[in-house]
């Protein structure tokens, strides 16, 4: 991708803006709680075998 803004047509920024965005507030929204507890006993079983 080019890293150059100022060529870039102000649609495709501003969607690029918001894909971003979403990504970030994804990765830090984390795991939701029932799945890391699905996890943790996955973990447990896997770790009594």
């Amino acid at each position: 991708m080019d890293d150059d803004v100022s060529n870039v047509d102000p649609v495709k920024r501003d969607i690029d803006e918001k894909i971003r965005d979403l990504y970030r507030e994804t990765v830090e929204e984390g795991v939701p709680e029932r799945f890391a507890k699905m996890l943790e006993e996955l973990r447990k079983k896997e770790a009594s075998k």
